[in-house]
């Protein structure tokens, strides 16, 4: 009956991980038929793409980059990641002005998301958001009317009232006198001026969608299916491409935009001059219709200062996410090439990953075991070829499961970019906890570390008690685990964490939790590359989770996240989105300084 409660608590904890059967068994059928023409040799490669929960993630704060006079076919794709999700309602719009987020969410207002999460802005949605070029003035859109928002006063002006013949949208900043906006009257559709002061309407061109470039004095906007550029010192108008949604670079010089291209719709980046163009997103084929792309775009901006481009990336049945494009003349090393390629896995972008292979396969989605992190051992290239080593590490839901595995990226050097050619695997070794006993099991040769029995009894705080999680810590071989409380009757389970010297035979207490009132459960352990702190994901009651994050050299707590949930370490840093009512955020956290910062 014991092992019966614990495991049913387990299985609760795992409800709470969205893994879509479906999905999972077609990815299963197709990969069983294709599965001889891969060369990918070992099936880790699927695990690699295992998401328990559908999180999107940003690494690191946008870290800005000199401007670069190029091209925009000499851009090289840097990053593409989703960073933020929204869980609940929709995306009518959004804008980003020098790292500030905010979105207008469908039936509930326009928020700022900061590093404290949701914060309501106006209680008006807008279907297109704009900032001024000081940062203090919001221009939206709501309902066919123009509006502005003081956003330290607060103040609202409206600017064009929706009228029975006129409807006004897609507002964009000229200067601080004067906008462009999009006027629709009957069937036909023109780009106007106003005057903020007088109200004063000029006609600029037939066309929606206006995007403004300050610095070049012309304008980019839609007509009839095309990108067109206007200049407005002579009036002369050109084609850029087919697509829509044109919006312009900071410095005037690059265009943005959503192409289809036989039913696959595509961010494209081009010169405003209209030199060059390149297609900056991947987008594979639905797994329903494979003649449509897996996902729609929408509403490309680039960021204030940086060759960063942000757009709106659905999924039908998935939450609206914001995906962030870094964009650099700079070439992406083999290295770099197989560390982004590690981080779009473990976030599950996967059309992203595939831009960074050569012949990507049809991947197997599954829950368990699922990767925590990684470290870049070496390596080695050539004039055209390189390889790469990585150490993987593993984890399994509420399990004492650990793995760490080293693999061999074979890379090629294609039209200035690398491409992962092939992956092996060099080695893995498992430790788990079997018939009460923690094994490490390499090569079929199995190493008892140490038993139940060999624990304190200080430590033994119940009849029924069991290891529920486990990690190594890197560089000593020492182990850190839960002791896991479970049925008590009476009174709530603790967890208590304690950490097993490999050389003395030992242990220490680490920690300890509890949680008034109710049950305490271990997800999942997982420790730094420096093995100096240790992220401990608990479940208190089987409710939203917790990340708990402990010294491991000072056995002292450094921070608690409700509501939260790790990723994983990077250069020292935590990962972990933090749930909020609207949506998921990514957050990173120090712990040599105990900062938080946001996306």
């Amino acid at each position: 009956m014991e092992e019966e409660k614990i495991e049913r608590s387990l299985y609760a904890v795992r409800d709470q991980i969205h893994v879509d059967q479906t999905l999972k068994e077609k990815l299963r059928k197709k990969y069983v038929r294709k599965q001889k023409t891969r060369r990918w040799n070992n099936p880790w490669i699927y695990g690699l793409l295992a998401a328990s929960i559908l999180i999107a993630l940003f690494f690191g704060n946008f870290r800005g980059e000199e401007v670069m006079v190029v091209k925009a076919d000499s851009l090289n794709i840097s990053n593409a990641i989703s960073f933020f999700d929204i869980g609940s309602g929709e995306i009518d719009a959004y804008t980003i002005q020098n790292g500030s987020l905010f979105v207008s969410i469908k039936q509930k207002g326009i928020y700022e998301i900061t590093e404290d999460g949701f914060h309501l802005v106006a209680d008006v949605t807008a279907e297109s958001l704009r900032f001024s070029e000081n940062g203090k003035i919001l221009l939206f859109s709501n309902e066919g009317g123009i509006y502005s928002l003081d956003l330290k006063t607060k103040k609202r002006v409206t600017i064009a009232a929706k009228a029975s013949n006129a409807n006004y949208s897609h507002p964009e900043w000229k200067n601080g006198e004067e906008i462009f906006v999009a006027k629709q009257s009957g069937s036909k559709t023109k780009i106007v001026a106003i005057h903020l002061k007088t109200k004063k309407e000029t006609s600029i061109t037939d066309g929606s969608a206006p995007a403004y470039s300050k610095e070049e004095n012309k304008l980019a906007f839609n007509r009839g299916g095309n990108i067109m550029v206007r200049d407005l010192k002579n009036g002369k108008e050109s084609i850029i491409d087919q697509g829509k949604e044109p919006a312009v670079s900071m410095d005037g010089l690059y265009i943005t935009y959503i192409k289809e291209t036989s039913g696959f719709e595509d961010v494209w980046i081009a010169d405003i001059d209209l030199d060059s163009k390149k297609k900056v997103t991947a987008n594979p084929a639905g797994m329903d219709v494979p003649t449509k792309g897996m996902y729609s775009y929408h509403m490309p901006q680039w960021d204030s200062g940086r060759h960063t481009v942000f757009v709106l990336k659905q999924q039908e049945g998935f939450p609206m996410k914001v995906m962030q494009i870094s964009l650099s003349e700079k070439e992406m090393g083999p290295e770099i090439t197989v560390e982004q390629y590690l981080q779009a896995l473990i976030n599950r972008d996967d059309d992203y990953a595939k831009t960074l292979m050569e012949t990507p396969p049809e991947f197997l989605t599954i829950s368990n075991p699922h990767q925590i992190g990684y470290r870049i051992i070496k390596s080695e290239k050539s004039q055209n070829t390189a390889t790469v080593q990585a150490e993987v590490q593993w984890s399994y839901t509420a399990n004492p499961y650990y793995q760490i595995s080293n693999y061999e990226f074979a890379l090629v050097k294609k039209n200035g970019h690398y491409r992962i050619n092939e992956v092996n695997e060099i080695s893995n070794r498992q430790i788990i906890e079997t018939q009460n006993e923690v094994r490490s099991i390499e090569r079929d040769q199995s190493e008892t570390l140490f038993s139940m029995g060999d624990i304190p009894k200080e430590y033994m705080t119940a009849v029924n008690i069991r290891i529920s999680s486990l990690a190594e810590i890197p560089g000593t071989g020492n182990i850190v685990f839960s002791l896991q409380e479970y049925d008590l009757g009476d009174r709530n389970s603790s967890v208590q964490l304690l950490v097993f010297d490999l050389k003395t035979k030992s242990f220490s207490l680490l920690g300890k939790l509890s949680y008034p009132g109710k049950d305490m459960t271990i997800e999942q352990l997982s420790v730094d590359s420096s093995g100096r702190y240790v992220a401990v994901d608990a479940f208190p009651g089987l409710e939203r989770p917790s990340v708990f994050i402990y010294d491991l050299e000072a056995k002292s707590q450094l921070a608690v996240f409700e509501q939260a949930h790790s990723k994983f370490w990077q250069d020292g840093r935590l990962m972990f989105r933090k749930l909020q009512d609207n949506g998921e955020i990514l957050y990173e956290y120090n712990p040599k300084t105990n900062q938080i910062s946001g996306y």
